[in-house]
């Protein structure tokens, strides 16, 4: 499951077309959440990304990217993955994390989402909330609790290795 920026990272790396490749070849099953849609449709639609020599418009970008990689593997956050969240929440700040809950929230429903649906990737590079020390030992403490399996964390540039097997001719 990627995180939200994991698409812009993937639109500066791969054109549309080595993009549809990676979905169409199977070795890979992206995951998606109401969410981090969500979060994607945010961006101002006037907002254009210099990306290898042309300007996109980059909310549609993003859209296309999500829908294209996650197509039917959608979750929704439900009350489950709300009360996760929100118990990952209690124990980051019982570490001393510092991030407000409006800040981090979001980040730690996606990982909710990815745990209790057991994803075993979530391609992040956030290391300042999502990743940060406190996030992970909060993830650890809950899931070991609740008997679930955290996730495992890797940053874009390790799944750009994993891209290695990929076939795009």
């Amino acid at each position: 499951m990627p995180d939200s920026n994991f698409y812009e990272l993937m639109i500066k790396y791969l054109d549309v077309d080595k993009i549809r490749k990676i979905k169409e070849n199977g070795l890979f099953v992206f995951y998606g959440i109401d969410l981090i849609r969500k979060e994607l449709r945010a961006t101002p639609k006037a907002k254009k990304e210099l990306v290898r020599d042309k300007f996109l418009k980059l909310r549609n970008a993003l859209l296309l990217v999500y829908d294209l990689l996650v197509d039917k593997h959608k979750y929704k956050t439900d009350s489950r993955i709300s009360q996760i969240a929100e118990e990952y929440y209690i124990a980051y700040k019982v570490l001393k994390g510092k991030a407000t809950k409006d800040e981090i929230i979001n980040d730690f429903k996606i990982v909710a989402c990815a745990t209790f649906h057991h994803i075993d990737i979530l391609v992040s590079n956030d290391n300042k909330t999502m990743l940060s020390p406190e996030s992970k030992k909060a993830y650890s403490s809950v899931n070991e609790i609740k008997k679930l399996t955290t996730p495992n964390f890797i940053g874009f540039e390790e799944f750009k290795k994993m891209l290695r097997g990929v076939k795009f001719d």
